[in-house]
């Protein structure tokens, strides 16, 4: 992994032209600085598949345009965040138009603005689009902030849960004389996790939030820690906490792997509401671990407005062996 903190690093760090490259419009303008910092820094002009919600959230339209400018190549992919299985199909359908089927290619993932829900859909069905010998290489462009200039205990990311339901490709495999535990990946909204939380009833609680010492720390890592005990005060089962870095795709994987380590004799559920990097490894973990089962708990309704102004670094993740992992593995499972 590696930190882009000027916009010309961005070159230096591709080691090959990439041939394809994946991004999602969405409300957030984050959306955009990854795919024009590639546009300007290389000119590059090569396949694109834009994944979008337009259709479904208008708010996205105006970024949707932006991105389509960008590129000559574009191809919108209009997703459904109201039905996985159309999600699915249709990310499917533009890999299939971006990506020369049995011509191993280089390609670019920006996983900024994906929904958490889509971006785990696409992981799961990537390894068998992909040729084995492709490479793909992970850009994340973090928040500088949450609806910045707004008090931390007024601010709000989303509000009320319209569903609840497993992330498809993640059933896992739940033994009926078991119990539950569930391990939660926090962010900032409070009203999902614990209304999954309530809805899921686990016996016991791996609580995970980002360890603001560590050394990926952010200002807004501080904020979530001061969250913690209100969040706790609700919960009626065995919790126990852990931290994890939410910008270091290996390290969450290991903090993961430990605190399902806790609870080897129960169901495993695991819900990841923090930053994308973390939402890669919770599904790099449960692909690899297929009794586990994710949860998504979808918000009924975003900040479109305020939701977060964009950080001036990007983190740059080569995910090729992880991708070439996870094809092995779902071949043999």
């Amino acid at each position: 992994m590696g930190l882009i903190q000027r916009q010309d690093e961005l070159k230096a760090m591709l080691p090959n032209e990439l041939d394809a490259f994946i991004c999602s419009a969405s409300f957030e303008g984050r959306c955009l600085s990854v795919p024009e910092m590639l546009a300007r820094e290389t000119g590059w002009k090569g396949r694109v598949l834009i994944a979008s919600n337009a259709e479904h959230i208008p708010s996205v339209l105006g970024n949707q345009a932006a991105l389509d400018r960008l590129f000559a190549q574009g191809e919108i992919c209009q997703l459904n965040p109201d039905d996985p299985i159309a999600t699915a199909d249709r990310l499917v359908e533009g890999l299939n138009n971006v990506l020369p089927v049995g011509v191993p290619q280089h390609v670019g993932l920006d996983i900024t603005t994906f929904t958490r829900e889509s971006l785990l859909i696409l992981l799961r069905y990537l390894p068998e689009v992909l040729h084995p010998d492709s490479s793909v290489i992970g850009f994340y462009n973090r928040a500088g902030d949450y609806e910045g200039g707004v008090a931390d205990d007024e601010q709000w990311l989303s509000r009320g849960v319209r569903e609840i339901r497993t992330v498809l490709g993640y059933p896992g495999d739940f033994r009926p004389t078991r119990r539950t535990h569930l391990i939660v990946l926090a962010g900032f909204e409070d009203d999902r996790a614990l209304q999954l939380t309530d809805e899921l009833e686990p016996s016991v609680l791996s609580l995970g939030t980002p360890d603001p010492t560590g050394g990926h720390a952010h200002f807004h890592d501080e904020k979530m820690q001061k969250r913690k005990a209100r969040w706790l005060s609700h919960l009626g089962c065995t919790v126990n906490e852990f931290d994890f870095d939410g910008y270091d795709l290996e390290s969450c994987i290991e903090s993961i792997e430990a605190a399902a380590g806790r609870e080897p004799l129960m169901n495993v559920v695991m819900a990841a509401m923090n930053t994308k990097i973390s939402t890669l490894a919770a599904g790099i973990y449960a692909l690899r671990n297929p009794d586990v089962q994710l949860s998504y708990a979808q918000a009924d309704v975003y900040n479109y407005e305020r939701y977060s102004t964009p950080a001036d670094d990007v983190y740059f993740l080569d995910l090729s062996e992880f991708i070439r992992g996870l094809r092995e593995a779902m071949t043999l499972a």
